[in-house]
């Protein structure tokens, strides 16, 4: 990975340089044997990026994410995931239950024949084996603190100006966020499709009893409540990452800062006892919840992933592993026309990876405001719905297949990245 002497001529320009753009420009130098030429723009240092995506939170893997980051093989022959394997906490049972009345139902790994239902890693450290992954790859430069002040389309190129001089590359890839600059300038502006009147108040808790590798999602009158199993050196399995989508997760953040004792009563009470005692909590960050989706993911020589694509809400933590796979479906619509001899950049050759990446997203859109509009409500009616299925699903194997096999984000083994 090359900081300095950067070239000036690509075949892709990645714009966001935190796990998006990172996993993007290490899955298309696996699948490439680094025969593409690759260039990250991030806006901050490396050493800054808990403020550009590598931040203090946890996200769950699903097990197909597990799966694509284990067929990404570095130039060595060695796979992301044995990287990431000693950070990654994994989660081999998944219980869902509802706040105050009878339905629960527990996911086992055993009943879909898997070793686990996923994992969590925590964004910050995962971000530090991922960037020292980079260095292994000679094809790709970093360029970092840098800002874009003009992305010029041609009919052959994509020119993007930068302070000190000018990059040109067949495609220019969006890995940069909701409020994407790289969508904006090819004219696709993401639109908001729902404001889910709720935040997510995120912070880690450590609980009087182990986890042993279960991770609870629990559904309240005001929003889901999800506590991930955690790896934290040198500590007990006593240690989770929180995800309390709420209403009034600003005033509980307040509540925190005056009380914290007050704050973990509130939490408890939501949670239950389950793992015995709330013995502490760390300082909680808020992030509002609002469903963004680009209305397309291609434009002439442009491709958009990640949440520059779509921003989900947290419920069934399908947000990053969705990007994940647009990340998977890019690599091979991408890695196919090279192969080709086509124009990488072409909108025609860009349309498998549109095609796979809608259809991806409108299903894991459809299910997730599903869930949190039949499980965010007090109306007796959806209060019964939602308690005989858990029911339903709590006694029927073939019930918790059909219902958990999307989320398990698997893709089709055939087309896994394979080394050289």
């Amino acid at each position: 990975m090359n900081h300095a002497n950067a070239h000036s001529t690509y075949d892709a320009i990645i714009v966001g340089g935190a796990m998006a753009g990172v996993c993007m420009a290490l899955a298309l130098s696996s699948r490439s044997h680094g025969r593409l030429r690759l260039a990250i723009v991030e806006r901050y240092e490396p050493k800054h990026h808990q403020f550009g995506g590598f931040d203090d939170r946890s996200i769950a893997l699903s097990y197909g994410s597990c799966a694509i980051f284990s067929q990404i093989f570095q130039p060595r022959g060695t796979s992301l995931w044995q990287k990431l394997v000693p950070l990654a906490q994994p989660i081999d049972r998944i219980q869902v239950s509802d706040q105050g009345h009878f339905g629960r139902v527990q996911f086992n790994a055993e009943t879909f024949a898997l070793p686990h239902l996923g994992a969590v890693i925590p964004l910050e450290t995962t971000g530090q084996v991922l960037l020292d992954a980079l260095q292994e790859w000679q094809n790709v430069d970093y360029l970092a603190p840098m800002t874009i002040q003009n992305i010029h389309y041609h009919a052959d190129c994509v020119q993007v100006q930068l302070a000190d001089r000018t990059l040109q590359a067949k495609l220019i890839i969006g890995a940069d966020g909701t409020f994407s600059q790289v969508a904006k300038n090819a004219g696709i502006q993401a639109e908001m499709c729902k404001d889910f009147q709720q935040s997510a108040l995120i912070a880690n808790v450590k609980m009087q009893a182990a986890h042993h590798n279960c991770a609870f999602e629990r559904f309240t009158s005001q929003g889901p409540l999800a506590l991930l199993p955690l790896k934290m050196p040198n500590q007990e399995e006593r240690w989770l990452s929180l995800v309390w989508c709420r209403k009034d997760a600003e005033h509980l953040q307040n509540l925190y800062h005056q009380s914290p004792q007050d704050f973990c009563q509130q939490l408890q009470q939501a949670f239950g006892w389950q793992l015995g005692k709330i013995e502490q909590c760390t300082t909680p960050a808020v992030y509002p919840l609002k469903l963004y989706q680009a209305p397309q993911a291609i434009q002439h020589r442009t491709a958009l992933i990640a949440n520059a694509n779509q921003s989900l809400h947290p419920v069934a933590g399908q947000g990053f592993n969705l990007g994940l796979r647009d990340i998977f479906y890019l690599t091979e619509t991408l890695a196919q026309s090279h192969a080709q001899r086509a124009d990488i950049g072409l909108y025609r050759q860009l349309l498998p990876y549109e095609k796979q990446s809608r259809a991806d997203q409108q299903k894991i859109v459809d299910l997730t405001k599903g869930l949190v509009n039949i499980f965010s409500n007090n109306i007796p009616a959806y209060q019964l719905l939602r308690n005989i299925g858990l029911t339903a699903l709590a006694q029927s194997a073939t019930l918790q297949h059909w219902f958990a096999e999307p989320l398990l984000g698997q893709v089709p083994a055939a087309q896994l990245y394979t080394p050289r």
